[in-house]
């Protein structure tokens, strides 16, 4: 009897042991779903990288238009004219008409590709009695290297107001 005891537990022992380390198969699979891991992380890093160059464009252009907006903040009210901006630089000096260009005063074609730079001034009803106001919309336009037909622009506006 005890050697049927013996030998119960014996193959009882063999079917509950678990044997440590992984099969072939779990392997397998696992190298599988880290391969497919790698590859979706890695198809991101071209997309992630354009989208970085594509917004440091924007930031360019961003801050022209912003710096632009400023110059003529300061420039001031009674002096947003074609002679006065040729004056001070601010307009290119082949400027006839609205929109004023300053794309080679502020070298903006070496800033953004293809980049271009407008300024366009209108009157405007002012908001309060007493005053006059003038709306200045200032515009950054360029051609993204990545796309051959895509144009980008930025514009920003402002209201320059002269008060008595």
């Amino acid at each position: 009897m005890m050697q049927e005891y013996a030998s119960m537990f014996s193959r009882f022992h063999a079917l509950t042991r678990k044997e440590d380390g992984f099969t072939l198969l779990e392997i397998v699979v696992a190298t599988f779903i880290f391969a497919l891991a790698a590859l979706i992380f890695a198809g991101m890093v071209p997309i992630s990288a354009k989208t970085a160059y594509l917004n440091g464009q924007y930031a360019q252009a961003v801050s022209i238009a912003q710096n632009k907006i400023d110059e003529l903040r300061q420039i001031g009210y009674g002096r947003l004219t074609l002679t006065e901006l040729k004056a001070a630089g601010r307009i290119d000096n082949n400027s006839a008409t609205l929109p004023y260009p300053f794309t080679a005063t502020d070298n903006v074609a070496n800033s953004l590709p293809s980049g271009t730079g407008t300024i366009n001034i209108t009157t405007v009803t002012p908001p309060v009695a007493g005053t006059q106001a003038m709306q200045v919309v200032v515009t950054v336009t360029w051609k993204p290297v990545s796309y051959s037909t895509r144009t980008d622009s930025v514009s920003m506006c402002a209201q320059i107001m002269q008060c008595e």
